[in-house]
């Protein structure tokens, strides 16, 4: 079930409006819901929709459409009004025109499919935990390089690239081969935004971009543990 540009006017569909931050929390929300056992959240600029497998049809429908009237603050009937379900073939069916770009605002675009993808490994909970994982690991990977940076100097710069002792130190002490991780900042999407509304407007992007997708947070209280368990 969901809600697009399509079937939506403006007021109810921007309260609707799921950020990439709000997504685990609902999908949570709905998993412990009575009937639903798996379930992708796609939630960009223009729509909002829910693939679930559920137990019971009906059921399902109020499991997941009460959780996105929560969020939106909305009464149930009043985002119901604005929705659309399918089951079934007829969901499969709408899933391939979604991601073949054909129900876009701008037809046959192709970013929506890398949104589906993205969708769909935010709701794999293993791929989460391994992403977790793999983010805390790096964070610490960092922070021994930073605080080991003649070890790096002698076992990457000279050993395999041939660099003289001098030259490699250069290369560590000015920051080659070593990073510093940081939480995302909460706005860090508005700028790159306006920029990809700038480069669409002067015709230098074809389709109209959303970048929101591209700055995921949900590590971020990860990386910050990560940086206080070594000092970094």
């Amino acid at each position: 079930m969901g809600m697009s540009h399509r079937t939506a006017p403006v007021a109810p569909a921007a309260k609707a409006t799921v950020g990439p931050d709000d997504v685990p929390k609902l999908l949570d929300e709905m998993l412990r819901a009575e009937h639903v056992s798996e379930v992708v959240l796609l939630a960009t600029g223009n729509r909002i929709e829910a693939y679930a497998v559920v137990d019971a049809f009906h059921g399902g429908l109020t499991d997941v459409s009460g959780v996105l009237a929560r969020h939106s603050g909305l009464p149930l009937a009043d985002l119901t009004d604005h929705m659309y379900v399918h089951y079934a073939a007829s969901a499969v069916q709408h899933l391939f025109a979604v991601s073949a770009g054909l129900d876009s605002m701008v037809v046959g675009e192709s970013q929506i499919l890398g949104q589906l993808r993205s969708a769909y490994a935010v709701a794999d909970d293993a791929e989460t935990a391994a992403l977790a994982d793999f983010t805390t690991r790096l964070v610490k990977a960092f922070a021994y390089l930073n605080d080991h940076r003649d070890q790096l100097a002698d076992a990457v710069f000279v050993k395999q690239y041939g660099l003289t002792r001098e030259r490699a130190q250069e290369l560590v002490e000015s920051g080659n081969g070593a990073t510093e991780f940081l939480p995302l900042p909460g706005d860090i999407a508005g700028p790159q935004q306006k920029l990809a509304d700038l480069f669409t407007a002067a015709g230098q992007i074809p389709d109209p971009l959303d970048v929101g997708p591209e700055f995921d947070s949900r590590f971020n209280d990860l990386v910050a543990a990560a940086q206080k368990e070594t000092g970094s």
